[in-house]
């Protein structure tokens, strides 16, 4: 099963332009999900089979893995697994080294001066964030407990170097190399949870170079020192915005980066042609982050750059991972921008220990954000403020140990919601903001299991209100109302209180612009 370019996306077109992109995404996902043998990103294949309902046993790239001796921590073989493009056989889809050419023309003297570096700026990157994605997702994830097992202690072999390799891009030597790697790990979620002191300290130093170039960031080696670049702008953009960093810079910087798309719908550095690996920094943090672009014109150079056989090839190397991302971006233009928008991330330090949720003041900085963009801050957006029902008598029964495992299951339920964040506002008090645009967040919590929550807690840990004669089935035993509202007092009860725009004093669910407030 292929996933579906959807109608009523941010994609103008046709019904023939519209087939076209379906059946272009369709291709290049069948390409990457059939490739045999691909060295660098098996793990992308991987991905792609599980994600279209195919066989994807890691079992056999484990095995490889596992049949492999490691080098010098700096070497090309530091790891088990391929990150050098150097030594590799012939594979058809890549083209032969001598073939390769620089994506940005203007660097094509630095590729012929110096071409491995070059090569390993743009495919190390992408290595580091596809592997260590995958890993930790299986570590984490994976049904089988040896398969878990198996991908923790790879990762754990492989810790070390990795952290070695983070910090080679905190050093701001190459303003487009650097924030290259923050894109790729900003992107992968397991992946920035692994570099994110490394992701970080990258983020923070190139944002106060845009800050002092006004608001882009410009590069910072031959061809383009000193130069404005589109890439780069949008690459540091998409890493803040991961990071849930200074809501002010992204909104600059994704300004510039909409002021910069050619006439064609692509993007390109300085005075260069549109290149695809540029087009693709700039068309996804835009299609994810503003609900006013057009995804129209890029979606169709998009289509033009497809080669016959379904690649798409920015030098060479990266052909197979870059075909899946075009893919991927093609999916998201056909889809709505609920689905699409991409929530800051934060790391662990910096979210609720017992919940793993985001406190409050997530809330006030996802309000500074949408205040940057007209389309995000006239958004109708949903929040819902729910409680749990009497839980301050089931922690003074229960004990605090058992009311935090109530909160722990309440959190990862409310992880579950599609195009939606919780967040803990204190005590047993959560806000649920819905992605810009969504709607039908209240018949989504209504439709949440119950079970979860109390699922698995003693039967005498489970209060229930009790009625009696003819007293209102709305109160308790002493006559209150239950905070949660009508119905049962188990731990877990979700309760909406009311309806209508949330007010001072009011709970409930609600739409309303979040960035004007």
């Amino acid at each position: 099963m292929v996933r579906e370019f959807r109608r009523g996306g941010n994609v103008r077109a046709t019904g023939a332009d519209e087939e076209a992109a379906v059946a272009a995404a369709q291709r290049a996902h069948r390409l990457v999900a059939g490739t045999i043998g691909e060295p660098l990103f098996p793990t992308v294949v991987l991905r792609e089979r599980s994600a279209h309902g195919l066989p994807a046993d890691p079992g056999p790239l484990f095995d490889g893995w596992a049949a492999r001796s490691t080098g010098s921590a700096l070497g090309p073989v530091r790891y088990r697994w391929t990150v050098s493009a150097r030594f590799l056989p012939s594979i058809p889809h890549m083209g032969d080294p001598a073939s390769w050419r620089a994506w940005r023309p203007a660097e094509q003297e630095v590729l012929e001066r110096d071409p491995w570096r070059v090569v390993a700026r743009l495919v190390v990157p992408i290595v580091l964030a596809e592997t260590t994605d995958f890993l930790g997702t299986l570590a984490s994830e994976a049904p089988h407990a040896p398969t878990r097992e198996r991908a923790r202690s790879f990762l754990r072999e492989a810790l070390p170097v990795l952290r070695t390799d983070g910090a080679f891009y905190v050093g701001g030597r190459h303003a487009w190399g650097d924030t290259f790697a923050l894109w790729c790990f900003s992107r992968r979620p397991q992946a920035l949870r692994i570099f994110y002191p490394y992701a970080l300290a990258t983020a923070e130093l190139y944002a106060e170079a845009a800050r002092e170039a006004g608001g882009v960031l410009p590069g910072s080696r031959f061809p383009f020192h000193d130069v404005p670049l589109a890439s780069a702008s949008a690459q540091l953009a998409t890493g803040l915005l991961a990071l849930g960093l200074q809501p002010a810079p992204v909104g600059r910087l994704a300004r510039h980066v909409a002021s910069e798309e050619r006439g064609s719908g692509g993007w390109g550095d300085a005075d260069g042609p549109a290149d695809l690996l540029t087009t693709l920094d700039c068309a996804d943090l835009l299609l994810r982050l503003d609900p006013t672009f057009r995804a129209d014109r890029t979606v169709g150079l998009l289509l033009q750059r497809q080669d016959r056989e379904g690649w798409w090839r920015a030098m060479g190397p990266e052909t197979l991972w870059l075909t899946a991302e075009i893919a991927g971006l093609l999916d998201a233009a056909g889809g709505s921008f609920a689905a699409r928008f991409r929530w800051p991330e934060l790391a662990r330090e910096q979210r609720d220990r017992r919940t793993g949720l985001p406190f409050y003041s997530y809330l006030v900085d996802l309000a500074a954000l949408y205040a940057q963009f007209p389309g995000l801050a006239e958004a109708p957006v949903e929040l819902a403020f729910l409680d749990l029902a009497r839980f301050g008598e089931f922690n003074n029964a229960a004990g605090m140990a058992m009311g935090d495992e109530v909160l722990r299951r309440f959190a990862a339920e409310l992880r579950t919601l599609p195009d939606a964040v919780a967040i803990r506002d204190g005590g047993d008090e959560f806000i649920i903001l819905g992605s810009p645009t969504a709607t039908g967040l209240r018949e989504r919590l209504e439709g949440l299991p119950p079970g979860p929550v109390a699922g698995g807690l003693p039967e005498r840990l489970r209060l229930r209100g009790r009625r009696r004669g003819g007293a209102d089935p709305r109160h308790d035993d002493q006559g209150r109302r239950p905070r949660g509202g009508p119905g049962s007092a188990r731990p877990g009860h979700r309760t909406l209180e009311a309806t209508g725009r949330p007010g001072a004093g009011q709970r409930g669910a609600g739409r309303a612009p979040l960035g004007g407030a």
